[in-house]
């Protein structure tokens, strides 16, 4: 493999520059927003999310979707409809060039990690949100398949479809619709989202039985979508307790955590034994 990588605009280029490209394709009237407040609405959930509690209390930092997210775990009734609220892909630009971003560089950028990934034929990004680390992976592996799952009927969904339709990537609702054996999986703070996250990765390594794993959770983190509690086998857990049984299922499904040297473990990288 040589040393010189070729320049990959979703992964190396300035965020400044990324910030302009998103705000061009947010821009579509079909989005529906005033991207004047979708620029300062980005700038506030950055501020947000670098900011601690204690920050977030002096400072007066309010985030108003999350607190309806959370208000709707509260009354028993999550509103899934965050989702699909026009400026939810504000804070899905925020997460990416804040950590999928990073946690994509950390893995695509070392020689390490790429010598267990390989030449991969067929990808899919878990939960790709608007697509810039699906197109960066397409990027990566331009003679690969490679496929990001969203939410059907949502902004997002669009938005990443006509991303996908120009740089060469498919939008799709689940993994299962490759009909194929996944080589590589990419998922980026995405089984917070998910109530049963111990179902739902056991569903996805018996459908797609993928060589390589690159997750980063962040379970017991708060963030729209995060849930409170989980859920296995009708038992409850916090997040800190399903963080450790979802690595005990991957290793009791015969997948080896590799030690890397990546800064606080973070993305995990799983690869399949045998």
């Amino acid at each position: 493999m040589s040393n010189i990588r070729e320049f990959i605009p979703y992964l190396d280029e300035t965020p400044r520059i990324m910030l302009k490209d998103f705000l061009r394709r947010y821009s579509k009237p079909k989005y529906n927003v005033n991207i004047r407040i979708a620029e300062k609405m980005i700038k506030h959930i950055i501020r947000y999310y670098k900011s601690n509690d204690n920050e977030r209390i002096s400072q007066g930092l309010v985030y108003p979707l999350e607190e309806h997210w959370y208000k709707s775990l509260d009354e028993g009734s999550p509103d899934y409809g965050v989702y699909n609220q026009e400026y939810y892909m504000t804070d899905l630009w925020a997460c990416w060039t804040l950590y999928s971003r990073k946690y994509m560089r950390s893995v695509f950028c070392a020689k390490g990690p790429l010598e267990y990934i390989g030449q991969p034929k067929e990808i899919v990004d878990l939960g790709c949100g608007i697509g810039y680390t699906t197109a960066a992976l397409k990027q990566l592996y331009p003679d690969a398949n490679v496929y990001g799952t969203n939410l059907t009927k949502t902004y997002q969904y669009e938005f990443g479809s006509e991303l996908g339709n120009e740089v060469g990537f498919k939008i799709i609702a689940d993994a299962s619709e490759t009909n194929n054996k996944i080589d590589l999986i990419f998922a980026s703070e995405y089984f917070e989202h998910i109530q049963t996250p111990i179902d739902h990765i056991l569903r996805l390594l018996d459908v797609s039985n993928p060589d390589i794993l690159v997750i980063a959770n962040s379970f017991g983190t708060h963030s729209i979508g995060h849930f409170n509690e989980y859920y296995y086998k009708e038992n409850k857990y916090s997040g800190r307790d399903i963080s450790r049984l979802f690595n005990k299922i991957l290793k009791e499904a015969d997948y080896q955590k590799l030690s890397l040297g990546i800064w606080n473990n973070k993305p995990t990288i799983w690869k399949k034994r045998g």
